[in-house]
């Protein structure tokens, strides 16, 4: 059994720190509890002098004479913005943490989802969130990670997806399969067998991070 949240009154007088110790070791004889004197705390007046705090201190001893209730000052005092800033600083400290660590992992799950599409995990949010293409859009490099029908790569539609239909022959075509890699520019002849509109589109893009990989935004 526990008995929290006790207040008791008095003066600040040492006859009155007497009977308040007095009272708990009565209480605790009698109870068989002890009082918590690291979570017990004196509270003065203003008007009382140091003298006689210290006095009282010495009646009632490993009682701090000032302290904090559930992490929060115990008296505030006239300077209410001094107390609480260091609570609003703590609280900040422990939300960017959170925040930092929440971010940590939501960018490891998304860098797994690029890295290694073909884990259960990736497969069933693909099959959730994103059955038709990608979830985000990509920046051409080599084009050597971008499906040319599933994947966003080009701005002329909302969907940034090419709207030819899928070439069943060719469902694994990479960007980089459309680029003559011996002189760095777009295969027309392999471009023309896009809709107009997707071949423009295509010739429209710059090939000048070929020597680079391909990135997600």
């Amino acid at each position: 059994m526990f008995a929290d949240d006790t207040l008791l009154l008095g003066q600040a007088t040492i006859s009155e720190a007497r009977v308040i110790r007095d009272l708990l070791c009565t209480y605790e004889s009698w109870s068989g509890q002890l009082v918590n004197v690291q979570k017990s705390t004196i509270l003065f007046s203003s008007n009382v002098p140091a003298h006689t705090r210290n006095e009282i201190g010495e009646v009632l001893p490993h009682v701090a004479t000032h302290g904090k209730y559930l992490g929060l000052p115990s008296s505030i005092g006239s300077s209410k913005k001094e107390v609480f800033n260091s609570i609003i600083d703590r609280v900040k400290t422990k939300v960017d943490d959170w925040k930092s660590r929440l971010l940590s992992k939501a960018g490891k799950e998304a860098w797994r989802l690029i890295t290694e599409p073909n884990n259960h995990l990736s497969r069933s949010l693909k099959a959730r969130y994103y059955p038709d293409g990608d979830f985000f859009s990509w920046k051409l490099g080599n084009g050597r990670s971008i499906n040319v029908w599933h994947h966003k790569w080009v701005q002329h539609t909302h969907t940034h997806k090419v709207i030819t239909p899928i070439d069943e022959e060719f469902k694994d075509l990479r960007v980089s399969d459309l680029i003559d890699q011996e002189v760095g520019v777009w295969d027309v002849v392999k471009i023309n067998m896009f809709y107009p509109v997707d071949s423009e589109a295509i010739l429209q893009i710059p090939l000048n991070n070929l020597d680079a990989e391909d990135l997600p935004v």
